[in-house]
């Protein structure tokens, strides 16, 4: 096996491109996340939002 080759469960290419961002399985792997998420707290999916940008500050602490 040559020393540069990725390890065999790599799936990076899978999940991003360079040229076009995140794929479908990205996607909706976030989106099964972001359900179960919610669903944690009460909140049934979908939820669809609109296609405008949404701006979010995550504060957390360090120690």
């Amino acid at each position: 096996m040559p020393e540069n080759s990725p390890p065999p469960h790599d799936r990076g290419k899978e999940l991003w491109h360079a040229s076009t961002g995140p794929t479908r399985l990205l996607i909706s792997s976030i989106d099964r996340w972001t359900s179960a998420l919610l669903a944690d707290d009460g909140i049934d999916m979908p939820y669809m939002g609109q296609s405008e940008i949404v701006k979010a500050r995550i504060i957390a602490k360090s120690s």
